[in-house]
């Protein structure tokens, strides 16, 4: 995967951000997973994560009920993006069933 500055991919990501409808399963722990790794090539790179809902599917799902192993996901990520300098941010929107602590 080749990664473009984010200049010369604005529209495309403008595009697809407006074209997001809620609805369905959430799978936030898969895509900051891949998000993050596919960032951490290029030190200094931002990852933003839009969700409508709880990570509910996949890896990091907070459905499980294991806290600790759900601690653990997020803050192994976490820790990878400090080292990589790979800064991560999140937008729930309003009126969703996301329930972020910030």
């Amino acid at each position: 995967v080749q990664i473009q500055p984010i200049i010369k991919s604005r529209g495309q990501i403008s595009k697809q951000l407006f074209s997001l409808t809620e609805g369905g399963q959430t799978a936030l722990g898969p895509a900051l997973l891949v998000s993050t790794t596919i960032a951490s090539q290029v030190p200094g790179s931002k990852v933003v994560l839009c969700t409508d809902g709880v990570a509910n599917v996949g890896v990091g799902s907070m459905e499980n009920g294991d806290k600790e192993y759900i601690t653990s996901f997020y803050k192994e990520i976490a820790d990878k993006c400090l080292t990589k300098n790979v800064t991560v941010s999140l937008m729930g929107f309003k009126g969703s069933e996301s329930n972020i602590e910030v």
